[in-house]
């Protein structure tokens, strides 16, 4: 039974060793483990198991552990957590954020107090959005010039394909492909003296 048990929790381990799919590999593994288990070759394997036991404990490892291979997965395998922190070259770091008023103040004064601390929390909010760091006036002017040009690019792309549009009408109507200026009406005609 010691031998059994071994075999499953080494096989277990492998399993949940990754987060990946990985159960042909694992029931690879536990058939080479109860083969070393069953055959008798002294350093390598020992004969622990018959072939009748081997039949029977294969039987019940698949109708009970390779059965339920996904949920043993999922249950005991960690999760994998991305966390991300970007630090840009040429910025100050920015200070942690610290918190707003105390939870252990006493019941006297303590409503003035907190509300006071709001007050002045805003009053700093408000001048910190005035006054912006030579940093952070460079980034503005980083995305406005980024924008300006992508906006630019718009612009032109979409008097590229109107132009090309009256052209096609043009074309179609049997008019000059020339539509730069106002369109001449054919009643209109010059007099001479």
């Amino acid at each position: 039974m010691s031998a059994w048990f071994s075999i499953i929790k080494c096989v277990h381990e492998m399993a949940v060793d990754t987060p990946y799919g990985n159960v042909e590999p694992v029931f690879e593994y536990f058939k080479e483990l109860l083969l070393c288990h069953s055959v008798k070759r002294p350093p390598y394997s020992v004969a622990l198991f018959s072939v009748d036991q081997v039949k029977k404990l294969t039987t019940y490892a698949v109708n009970t552990y390779f059965r339920h291979f996904k949920m043993y997965k999922y249950t005991f395998t960690p999760k994998v957590r991305l966390d991300l922190s970007l630090k840009y070259i040429g910025l100050p770091e920015t200070p942690e954020p610290s918190e707003v008023g105390e939870a252990d103040q006493g019941a006297d004064g303590g409503a003035e107090e907190v509300t006071s601390d709001v007050e002045k929390t805003e009053a700093e909010a408000i001048t910190v959005q005035e006054e912006d760091t030579p940093a952070v006036k460079e980034l503005k002017a980083i995305i406005n010039s980024a924008l300006s040009e992508q906006v630019q690019q718009l612009k032109t792309s979409v008097d590229q394909q109107l132009k090309a549009q009256d052209e096609e009408i043009a074309v179609k109507m049997g008019i000059s492909a020339d539509v730069s200026g106002p369109p001449k009406s054919p009643k209109t005609k010059k007099r001479g003296k």
